[in-house]
């Protein structure tokens, strides 16, 4: 997947669009902001998709279905979600199999590395990230435009994404900035 960095209020909005339904209007708002292709801007999407979906999934169901999955009763796991999560058998199954590849659904939607945004852009209007004349802030702007729009698992992300950085590593960074 090419390097792409959804801003805060494009990813509040795609957020929003998932949250009613709207996967396809969430898919062409992402790709119009960032360039990205069809596929990159679905996987980005899916990615919401699993945050919004383990926002509804009890605590104690969740951990019980990751403890099924980590058995490799992944079958056990989706009928837990259903009956207990409230999700249909689809957003079961495709929580389960990004729980299965290793993905925290809790944790925030993956940032892939690479530059901020194309050669040549400038970050979109709103976004509340301070453009440069080659299109790309410094990291440590970028990383205070999540923080200051409540978007603390995206600032982390693109530390990590950016750097190498763990998480923990990511972490202390994001924190030292305040």
């Amino acid at each position: 997947m090419p390097g792409f960095q959804v801003g805060p209020e494009t990813r509040a909005n795609a957020s929003r669009l998932v949250a009613a339904g709207r996967q396809i209007d969430a898919i062409k708002l992402v790709r119009d902001a960032t360039r990205l292709s069809l596929k990159d801007a679905k996987e980005y999407v899916d990615g919401l998709l699993l945050e919004a979906l383990a926002r509804t999934i009890p605590p104690d169901v969740d951990e019980h279905a990751r403890r099924l999955v980590a058995g490799g009763r992944r079958g056990e796991a989706v009928k837990t979600l259903r009956a207990g999560g409230g999700l249909g058998r689809a957003h079961a199954k495709q929580y389960v199999e990004a729980v299965r590849a290793g993905w925290d659904p809790r944790g925030g939607a993956p940032v892939p590395p690479g530059p901020a945004y194309p050669a040549g852009a400038v970050p979109p209007a709103g976004t509340g990230v301070p453009s440069l004349q080659k299109g790309r802030a410094p990291l440590s702007e970028r990383v205070r435009a999540f923080e200051m729009a409540g978007d603390h698992a995206s600032a982390v992300a693109l530390v990590q994404a950016e750097t190498g950085m763990s998480r923990d590593e990511a972490e202390r960074f994001v924190a030292a900035l305040d």
